[in-house]
């Protein structure tokens, strides 16, 4: 790949970098097994401790191969907003290194409504994104 696409999304590589470097971290303080699904604050599903890695390897899976997809996208619908795309997948890599986050803090007793954390953090997306459509537009027609 170019380097120019690891500028381009850079901030992405960050996210995807600290959900390994804190995976890592975190692994040999782990339970055997870690929560995977919840009900609110219960657990429904547990999985092995090596699951700790999911969130690092689908983000580098969503930087590397849904971001073209989604480029692709908007290169032909919405080509006049290059960078809505570098926001989106910024977003999820950052919604799932919180995810990863919300799993170790649960491991040490920290019980939160994920639901209501994810739900945040996709509003706070949404909004990122419109503020620059709106900020790109006001450009636009200033030319």
């Amino acid at each position: 790949m170019k380097s120019s696409y690891f500028k381009e999304n850079a901030i992405a590589f960050i996210f995807v970098c600290m959900a390994a470097l804190t995976a890592c971290l975190a692994f040999a303080f782990l339970p055997e097994k870690i929560p995977m699904q919840w009900n609110g604050t219960s657990v429904i599903w547990y999985a092995d401790r090596i699951a700790i890695f999911c969130a690092p390897v689908i983000s580098t899976i969503v930087v590397i191969f849904l971001k073209p997809l989604i480029d692709s996208f908007f290169k032909n619908y919405l080509s006049f907003y290059p960078k809505l795309s570098g926001i989106i997948v910024s977003g999820i890599a950052f919604i799932l290194y919180s995810c990863e986050l919300y799993t170790i803090a649960f491991c040490f007793g920290i019980v939160l409504h994920i639901e209501y954390i994810i739900f945040i953090e996709l509003l706070f997306l949404a909004i990122l994104c419109f503020l620059y459509i709106l900020k790109t537009r006001k450009n636009l027609q200033k030319q």
